[in-house]
């Protein structure tokens, strides 16, 4: 892929080691959901990003007239405080907004941890810890992304802006919260990397045939290919011939349909070929 010149350098400005070192200090949080660790991780999160010079809107949060609401999503604890942060870049609605919640589940038995889950410890290439994946990688990932924009001096043609939020994991109270807030965004990015292992999201593995159009191999409910590179997230709307339909009912279910319950593998074990164009958004 062609990086321009703006692209390259926001690359460049990426520092892999203070990424590292923000996750390590995020996990050692013990910002579990309601807990006054929770409100202390927003308020580091506000500094951190106020210090990049960004416009930091951090708020707390009225819980009472938030659980009063007609739409209020609901949650699991007896918080009584919560906080806000949207540290934005920029004039006007922001073209994107990168956003993460910075609450975790509880650790549940100690006993049953090799390792401190607080203590974010590093074993090669791993980061073991309460939080690792869910969702503080992330959080520490949207925070590298907003430094390395400063430090890139790239100047953005429209806002950017960064949302982390609380009482992601019993319901979504920070992020409804900071919605009726009045914070937009045309599109978000929440960089929770779940989807890559959620067996509800099908993933399509194929090899490019023009450039914007994969030639399907298979579809999967695991994590596919391994290695580094794009996952493909199938998103499930067909256009077919009427005579590919009529031979695709009358094939009997395949073993890797049944297998993985995808329907879509029985016109491939047959043979039939299925082309898949590359979309920027689901297109709903």
């Amino acid at each position: 892929m062609h990086l321009t010149t703006a692209e390259q350098r926001v690359l460049d400005a990426l520092d892999r080691d203070s990424l590292v070192s923000d996750l390590v200090a995020l996990m050692r949080v013990p910002s579990v959901t309601g807990t006054s660790a929770e409100s202390e991780l927003q308020h580091s999160m506000a500094a951190e990003l106020g210090a990049l010079d960004l416009e930091v809107d951090a708020w707390r949060i009225d819980v009472d007239e938030i659980r009063a609401h007609a739409q209020f999503p609901g949650d699991e604890t007896d918080r009584t405080e919560a906080f806000g942060v949207v540290a934005t870049m920029g004039d006007g609605i922001p073209a994107l907004v990168l956003q993460g919640h910075v609450d975790v589940v509880p650790i549940g038995d100690p006993m049953r941890w090799e390792h401190d889950p607080w203590g974010a410890h590093i074993a090669g290439d791993l980061l073991h810890g309460r939080g690792a994946c869910d969702m503080k990688a992330g959080v520490a990932i949207n925070l590298a992304v907003a430094r390395a924009l400063r430090r890139s001096g790239v100047r953005l043609e429209r806002a950017f802006a960064v949302h982390t939020v609380v009482s992601e994991e019993d319901g979504g109270l920070g992020a409804f919260a900071t919605m009726l807030r009045g914070h937009r965004g045309d599109a978000a990015i929440i960089t929770e990397p779940h989807e890559r292992t959620d067996p509800n999201v099908v993933k399509v593995v194929g090899t490019p045939v023009a450039a914007d159009r994969l030639r399907a191999l298979y579809f999967t409910r695991a994590t596919a290919p391994y290695g580094e590179g794009p996952l493909y997230h199938h998103i499930g709307l067909y256009a077919y011939r009427r005579a590919a339909l009529e031979r695709f009912v009358s094939l009997p279910p395949s073993p890797l349909e049944l297998r993985e319950k995808l329907e879509q593998l029985r016109a491939l074990e047959a043979g039939m070929r299925i082309d898949v164009a590359v979309v920027d958004a689901v297109p709903l």
